[in-house]
């Protein structure tokens, strides 16, 4: 059987989070404490930025029955990174954008178990996937303390957005 290039894509797309993994260490056990800075002016401890355990992943990606419930997620949590930063807290956008982040990894798994047509998947897997790029851009900019400026990507993120909503289910 031969399988071509953009359906190996479209199924590597959802595992591709699970084998880079976020650039943060692994959390550690729940019942630690955040590691006192040292005197050589350590960072302080962000809890914004906490990574998600696996428990935390498994979870969110369970809470995806359908794909219309996947996009209104999208769009929840698109909506706090927005906030978040247009409130002056862009630190408090780290966690929503960790989730979007695999939520959208995760959308082709979910097109694919809710009988989404075959035909669509190459569009959900390009417009996730450049909603990850955008807010990756965003989330660059906030992890090296310069300004968010989601403004600057808002527009091309409605868009593959609106992309993903226009989908036709079965």
């Amino acid at each position: 059987m031969k399988f071509s290039y953009a359906f190996v894509v479209v199924l590597a797309l959802p595992v591709t989070p699970l084998l880079v993994g976020c650039s943060q260490e692994p959390s550690p056990p729940a019942t630690a404490e955040p590691a006192p800075a040292d005197e050589g002016g350590a960072e302080e401890f962000d809890p914004h930025d906490a990574p998600m355990t696996e428990a935390e992943i498994e979870s969110l990606k369970g809470g995806l029955t359908s794909y219309s419930e996947a996009i209104a997620k999208v769009k929840s949590l698109r909506d706090s990174i927005r906030d978040a930063i247009a409130a002056g807290n862009p630190p408090g956008a780290h966690r929503p954008l960790d989730e979007l982040d695999i939520v959208l990894g995760h959308l082709t798994t979910v097109a694919r178990e809710n009988d989404v047509p075959k035909s669509e998947w190459e569009t959900i897997n390009m417009s996730a996937q450049r909603v990850r790029e955008l807010l990756g851009e965003v989330h660059a900019r906030i992890d090296g303390g310069e300004a968010a400026e989601y403004e600057t990507v808002a527009d091309d993120i409605q868009t593959a957005i609106e992309q993903l909503e226009g989908v036709q289910t079965n």
